[in-house]
């Protein structure tokens, strides 16, 4: 059986970020998931801002479904066949050294494998609102989960990760600060908003202000120690 999930909509005069939204759906394990359409917030003028060209920007997506890509150049070349989107860069977040990006057009670039259920940004030339769609398996339940780094003396260690697929009972920042370990464990959870920037939720802050997450979005975790999460 089908079940539509999400998709995306890459934008090129996006700043940053973008997104890609999930319907939480019931009794996850299995099913082949096709992607549907989602819009993204496009703002040409702040894209210039950060990236000094107006015709090229980054996305950020979560890989929700096994659709049989492991491979960060695959992926690129699997949404350049499969869209009319140009994308010329894949970019993941390493804990402890940074962005790490895979350039098909750098002599010296090295690709790097690509898990179900990890976030990665995708540079993309040109305006386009066309989509690319993860059409794949869906996870079984349980068998998603994170070993999140933390490096001795940062305050928090981020993590770049998507909320798994099974997680749907968590819908906001306290709930997920909760399930990963309480304000002990948790520094921060950053997300982009396209069109406003980056947001963090500190639980340790009197004042934050939690904010709203959904399944498959990739999201930063900022965290105090090393823990695995979800745990079996």
């Amino acid at each position: 059986m089908k079940r539509v999930i999400s998709t995306l909509v890459f934008a090129a005069a996006l700043l940053g970020l973008g997104a890609m939204a999930f319907a939480a759906m019931p009794g996850l394990g299995g099913d082949t998931a096709v992607a549907d359409n989602v819009d993204v917030v496009a703002d040409a003028g702040a894209s210039t801002a950060a990236t000094n060209n107006a015709t090229s920007a980054y996305n950020a997506i979560g890989v929700p479904l096994d659709n049989g890509i492991y491979d960060a150049a695959q992926l690129l070349t699997d949404i350049g066949n499969n869209s009319g989107i140009t994308p010329t860069a894949i970019t993941k977040y390493e804990p402890g050294v940074g962005f790490v990006s895979y350039d098909p057009n750098d002599f010296f670039g090295v690709s790097y494998p690509i898990t179900v259920g990890m976030g990665v940004f995708i540079l993309v030339e040109g305006v386009s609102t066309d989509t690319y769609a993860f059409v794949g398996e869906v996870p079984p339940a349980g068998s998603i989960s994170f070993d999140l780094a933390y490096n001795a003396p940062d305050v928090c260690t981020y993590n770049l990760i998507t909320l798994p697929l099974d997680q749907g009972d968590i819908t906001n920042t306290t709930e997920w600060t909760t399930a990963l370990g309480g304000s002990s464990v948790v520094g921060n959870i950053t997300q982009y908003v396209p069109g406003s920037g980056f947001i963090s939720y500190d639980p340790n802050d009197f004042f934050a202000t939690p904010f709203d997450v959904s399944i498959g979005y990739p999201y930063f975790v900022c965290v105090k120690s090393a823990i695995t999460w979800p745990s079996s």
